[in-house]
């Protein structure tokens, strides 16, 4: 019977499966995991889940991108009620 690790080893061998491929699995995986547990802590509101994106996005520096984000909430009527999502 073959190892655990064997069977593992040769897997990557006939797949081709690179450490950079292995990485955006586990950062996939984070991210699914991230995104859960966003919409649980804002209890599944649209609104207080736009204005987590919206505070990242600042964060980050995507400003263009968190204007076109407040016009698409104006539109679908779901403005935010925090004071610093409002002067994004």
């Amino acid at each position: 019977m073959a190892k655990l690790s064997e069977v593992v080893n040769q897997l990557n061998e006939e797949n081709k499966i690179t450490e950079a491929q292995i990485e955006q699995e586990k950062l996939d995986a984070i991210k699914h995991k991230m995104g859960s547990l966003i919409s649980k802590v804002c209890e599944w509101s649209g609104q207080d889940i736009l204005d987590v994106l919206q505070i990242a996005l600042e964060d980050s520096n995507y400003h263009t991108e968190n204007k076109s984000i407040t016009k698409l909430r104006e539109q679908l009527k779901l403005q935010t009620e925090m004071e610093y999502c409002k002067n994004i």
